[in-house]
């Protein structure tokens, strides 16, 4: 689907309109097939071998300029009803007269942009640049959270309650939602850092130090990335450690509840062979077996919970 929106003044909003306008348009697509990106590349002139990277799903970010235009990008990132965060390359182009964002998935809205533009009362390329950049980065930051949350409430199942199996198969989805906000993250800071170079003379000083902000926001997220994973390795080894305490404390009361067991089993044994035993011939032998194995069983008893084994 391709979407156009235009303005025709620097004080005016960018309004969408039907037809594709040739100047001061912001061309927004999404869900975006191989002939729409052809078609668009051929009426506003734009390097199609390029801007066909898009339908690479592998895409990394990346920046390049070509005939005095400037080619940009970026994963966009979504989250699906299963906690997966799933992303998509998204490719920002900037010319004198166009502002352009392709897709082949569904990603930031225009309606979300537009009221800041009507703020800040101008709607060149640059500004559309960073506002779509800036909406990127704070879709990034709300998944953080919401991974975060994720491995807090784990965190605390295991304070609270023994952990279950299935919240350590969440622990494989959380593991590859970090390593993808770590990998895009860098590569976009990698990228975003190339743009304050500024050689092609696009952005102005205020906006240069946008982009240093948002540079200074990425580096604050890969810190938090990177907690945020040394916190799942701690629950993992505190689990661990938990668990086998468990374990051993579980075969230690079932190895003396064992021997507490044969103890008696070995008198009655010897007792019970159809052989000549001594005494075998006394009322009183049962009885005191039987007190005798008691007695055993006690002393043991009291010597296991002395040496504190059980």
């Amino acid at each position: 689907m391709i979407a156009y929106y235009i303005s025709h003044s620097a004080r005016e909003g960018l309004h969408h309109v039907l037809t594709p306008p040739l100047t001061d348009a912001w061309v927004y697509g999404r869900d975006v097939t191989t002939a729409e990106t052809e078609k668009l590349a051929q009426h506003y002139g734009l390097d199609n071998s390029i801007v066909s990277d898009i339908h690479d799903k592998h895409e990394l970010p990346r920046l390049e300029y070509s005939g005095g235009t400037m080619y940009m990008f970026v994963r966009t990132a979504d989250q699906n009803s299963l906690g997966e965060v799933k992303t998509a390359p998204l490719l920002v182009v900037v010319t004198g007269k166009q502002f352009f964002t392709l897709s082949p998935q569904s990603y930031l809205n225009p309606e979300d942009i537009i009221p800041k533009l009507d703020q800040l009362k101008t709607a060149d390329g640059s500004v559309l640049l960073l506002l779509t950049l800036n909406s990127l980065l704070i879709s990034y930051e709300r998944m953080i959270r919401q991974t975060a949350q994720a491995i807090d409430g784990i965190g605390h199942r295991l304070r609270s309650h023994e952990v279950e199996n299935k919240d350590f198969l969440k622990f494989i989805t959380i593991d590859e939602n970090l390593n993808t906000y770590q990998t895009n993250l860098a590569a976009t800071q990698v990228v975003l850092e190339r743009l304050k170079d500024n050689k092609h003379n696009i952005f102005g000083v205020r906006q240069l130090e946008v982009i240093d902000d948002m540079v200074l926001h990425i580096r604050q997220m890969l810190v938090s990335v990177s907690s945020y994973s040394q916190s799942v390795v701690s629950i993992r080894s505190t689990y661990t450690t938990i668990a086998n305490n468990n374990l051993n404390q579980r075969i230690k009361t079932l190895t003396v509840l064992t021997i507490l067991i044969t103890l008696p089993n070995v008198i009655f044994g010897m007792y019970g062979m159809n052989v000549s035993l001594p005494y075998m011939e006394q009322l009183w032998v049962y009885p005191a077996i039987i007190v005798f194995t008691l007695l055993l069983v006690m002393v043991v008893y009291i010597l296991v919970r002395r040496k504190k084994l059980l």
